[in-house]
């Protein structure tokens, strides 16, 4: 079929968009010869004539003959699935799709490339090849002089009066397959949007609340191919094997944390008013601390419908052995004075309202991490904690004239931002401790939802999602305001900033997504349309989740529909959602066991920009943001049956070669010049801990673990070639660690060069760094203590040890001998013997760490809190037990 230039827009006036016949025919493909020719089917515009115009019917038409014209030329199966494909893309990109009747073609194009599917499955298994099935696509025009706007309503009656529901579609037709397998997370039944269901922070730690259960998903290093696999040529990331799964809270566990303490108040004054207990405590609010510099942890605080915070923290190497480690509570009785017998506390209705906690917010305090708390009273209470202690100390009490219903920090902590229950919205400046405040928004009878702050030319914004609006508030300035054409409640806000251009990524709570721009320069607004890879995210879902359950025709086809939680941001731009797909119209039950979530990583086809920067990251966080960026470039075996095994591992090796040497950097210098300051522990800070090459350096040991990882597989089929890539990848972990160690030890003898050290550990510790030194080559000299000889002692054995500077050892032997001559394992940052059976490891179990011991001495005892991650990779450590 052609189309004639001179005459195509007259005849196309008149016609609408046709149904499509499916025909499936067998025949021999060594007995049909049929005449191809190149496939255009990208045609800037239909042709023009002097009375053309540019109708969505004619477009549809004009693409729909070549498309049909092209499927009566395919030879193969394969051709007709690749034309569907480009038929698909082309009337996405005409924005054809608006046009009711598309909705039934869309359908049984889907119905059809799933039918070429299963046939060329079954071709490639067939033990007859010869034997092919040919698919000859009609398409049949239907003559109307009726306008389009009369055909779409004529349309929508007939939609309306159909047994079978259509496919729904959200705003495009596409149904793209994304190379990202989500995340199912099972005996999850997430808590609505003001219960804060979802938690993520820095280090990609993430913690889902059920109201009555906390699920944590902590970031692991895993097995190249287990994430990594082949699909039909693609590459394909399995994103569940980026995360350990364990249940950190459950409605019996909870039952067993010290809460229910209000039921045993007794209230002593006459001004007790209505006063409301849970009978059972739910998760109201949970938030992560930001990354610790010195341990790169996290600490978890949870506060429950009591009124009661616990701030929990990681006990040891289990990974759901979590414990309490402040509870605010009894914070608050001891800084009150409550008085109180074995069983009841005695409280007058003022102290009561401020032992009950509204709402938490962690931050920063001059490098501290800080804890701020608002009661019932409306006072607010600033806390440090010291993150190895966790002893607590109050900085500032403040009572405010707001009726608060929640608090946010800025970026830096500059400023904090109170919003009260009229959801008016103010500002209180830090640093002249909460004295001056500034009315950012004033009282509004609509309710506010979220909030974030932004930064841009050293200015902090304010973004706040109201009903119906958004509010961009420059701290300091003016509001600007964009009224939405929605009233749902915003959920969460992802945000970056483009050549001075502000955007605004919105989900809500009924499942939609709306992108909106804001210029810094102009403050003008503009809502733009979604990204494409949202749209075919979300029409990719509804369409699996409709025909999953399409199972009896006699009760139609179940219309879909998202809900959604909230989405993130990775420093790299990539968005995780967070959604679950139901029936609409339908009141769903399902008890704990049968519920789940899906986590969804989705890389924009137009990036907004990145939304912040990271500190202080653990080398694992930062590993699983770039695998997600970049996978596609990962090399994999092919799962191509046609091809013999030899074939296909030859292929993954040369590809294996070329991506190891691209992504292995060696130019890393971490400098010549060590510049000590005053103290010793800002000495390691600034010199090792913030060091981008130091960082970088552990990064790629953790990296080359995981590339090493890839060649297991595959060691028996080519034994030398595989070996001498394993060799050259632990040569390189090799002199990376060397490199660190060399470069740390240097930093710590010249800090202590020429100083007197009087603890023996303290010198043993030196002693030992400077034999290491030269064990690696490096001939530099210090002027430290000659010898030193400390006594390790245990429950049940002492041991000691004796070293000097001038001690010849043994490069063969990895421990250090006693003098009863036993060999022990040292710690890999202080060099002190191990005899205790519980000390620290790493979270891949590689490295040993010694645990904190008033014994050490000052010098020990610094590095260990200092420097209380593995210092080689970059990731946390943990106690054994």
């Amino acid at each position: 079929m052609s189309v004639d230039p001179t005459t195509s827009n007259n005849q196309t006036n008149n016609q609408e968009l046709s149904n499509l016949s499916l025909q499936i025919d067998e025949t021999s493909s060594s007995n049909v010869e049929r005449k191809k020719r190149p496939l255009n089917l990208i045609p800037s515009s239909p042709p023009e004539s002097p009375n053309a115009r540019d109708s969505t019917s004619d477009n549809m038409i004009y693409i729909g003959e070549e498309f049909t014209e092209h499927l009566e030329q395919s030879e193969e199966m394969e051709d007709c699935f690749q034309s569907i494909n480009e038929i698909f893309e082309i009337i996405q990109q005409r924005e054809v799709y608006d046009n009711p009747e598309f909705e039934v073609v869309a359908k049984r194009l889907t119905l059809l490339r799933i039918e070429i599917e299963n046939l060329v499955y079954s071709e490639r298994n067939s033990t007859n090849p010869s034997q092919t099935k040919k698919i000859h696509v009609t398409f049949q025009p239907k003559i109307s002089t009726i306008a389009f706007q009369q055909v779409e309503k004529r349309q929508q009656q007939q939609q309306q009066q159909q047994q079978q529901q259509p496919i729904y579609i959200h705003h495009s037709i596409r149904p793209t397959m994304s190379l990202i397998n989500p995340i199912k997370v099972k005996r999850v039944n997430l808590a609505y949007s003001q219960n804060s269901p979802i938690e993520w922070f820095d280090n990609l730690q993430l913690s889902l609340n059920s109201y009555t259960d906390l699920t944590v998903l902590d970031p692991k290093l895993p097995d190249y191919h287990s994430i990594i696999t082949d699909k039909d040529d693609k590459t394909v990331l399995d994103a569940k094997e980026l995360f350990s799964e364990t249940i950190l809270l459950h409605h019996e566990s909870i039952s067993l944390l010290p809460l229910g303490r209000f039921n045993k108040i007794i209230i002593t004054d006459t001004d007790e008013g209505l006063n409301l207990v849970a009978s059972e405590p739910n998760i109201v609010l949970q938030q992560w601390t930001p990354n610790c510099e010195t341990t790169r942890d996290n600490l978890l605080g949870v506060l429950f419908n009591s009124g009661e915070l616990l701030i929990l923290g990681r006990k040891n190497v289990q990974l759901s052995n979590y414990v309490i480690r402040i509870n605010v509570f009894n914070i608050l009785v001891e800084k009150y004075n409550i008085q109180c017998d074995l069983e009841n506390m005695f409280v007058t209705a003022e102290e009561y309202k401020k032992l009950k906690i509204k709402y938490f917010a962690f931050s920063k305090y001059h490098g501290s991490l800080a804890l701020t708390i608002v009661d019932h009273n409306d006072s607010l209470l600033l806390f440090t904690i010291d993150e190895k202690t966790f002893a607590t100390t109050l900085l500032f009490e403040k009572k405010l004239d707001i009726r608060v219903l929640k608090i946010v920090w800025s970026i830096d902590y500059e400023y904090l931002i109170v919003i009260g229950l009229d959801s008016s919205i103010t500002s209180y400046l830090v640093k002249d401790n909460f004295e001056k405040s500034s009315v950012i928004h004033p009282p509004t009878r609509f309710k506010t939802f979220c909030y974030k702050f932004v930064k841009s030319d050293d200015k902090s914004y304010l973004i706040s999602a109201f009903t119906g609006k958004i509010v961009v508030s420059e701290i300091g300035g003016a509001n600007y305001e964009f009224k939405l054409d929605t009233y749902a409640a915003c959920n969460s806000i992802v945000s970056g900033i483009t050549n001075g251009v502000l955007t605004l990524l919105l989900s809500f709570d009924t499942g939609k997504f709306k992108t909106i721009k804001f210029d810094i320069t102009s403050k003008d607004f503009t809502q733009v349309p979604l990204d494409k890879s949202i749209i075919a995210f979300v029409n990719k879902s509804l369409y699996a989740y409709q025909f999953q359950n399409d199972n009896d025709s006699s009760k139609g086809t179940p219309e879909p529909i998202m809900k959604l939680f909230g989405i993130n941001s990775l420093p790299n731009g990539t968005l995780a959602i967070f959604y679950k797909v139901t029936s609409a119209n339908v009141i769903e039950y399902r008890s704990m066991a049968f519920s789940d979530v899906n986590i969804r990583f989705l890389k924009l086809s137009e990036p907004i920009g990145n939304e912040y920067q990271v500190h202080n990251r653990t080398s694992i966080a930062k590993f699983i943001e770039n695998c997600i960026g970049d996978f596609h470039n990962f090399p994999t075996i092919s799962n191509d049956l046609r091809l013999l095994r030899k074939d296909r591992v030859n292929k993954f090796i040369e590809n294996f070669k070329t991506f190891k040497e691209q992504y292995l950097l060696s130019n890393f210098d971490f400098g010549p010049d060590l510049h000590p300051s005053s103290d010793f522990e800002t000495t390691l800070k600034k010199n090792f801990i913030e060091n981008s090459v130091v960082i970088q350096a552990q990064y790629l040991y953790i990296l080359a673990t995981f590339i090493e990882s890839g060649l297991t597989p595959i060691s028996f089929e080519k034994p030398t070639e595989v070996d001498v890539m394993v060799k050259e990848i632990q040569d390189y972990k090799k002199s990376i660690e060397n490199s660190i160690i060399i470069y740390l030890r240097k930093l710590i003898l010249g800090f202590y060069n020429g100083k007197t050290v009087t603890d023996e550990y303290g010198k043993f510790s030196l002693i030992t760094m400077l034999k290491q030194l030269r064990r690696l080559n490096d001939v530099t000299e210090f002027n430290i203590s000659e010898s030193a000889a400390v006594t390790t002692k245990t429950r049940y054995y002492s041991e000691t040890f004796q070293v000097s500077v001038n001690d010849i050892d043994d490069d063969n032997n990895l421990h250090i001998v006693s003098t009863s001559g036993h060999g022990w394992t040292q710690c890999q940052l202080t060099n002190i013997p191990l005899l205790q059976m519980n000390n620290k490891t790493d979270e891949r179990a590689q490295f040993r760490y010694a645990i904190r011991d008033e014994e050490f001495g000052e010098l020990v005892n610094t590095l260990l809190d200092t420097i209380d991650f593995c210092y080689i990779t970059g990731n946390k450590i943990y106690p054994l037990k």
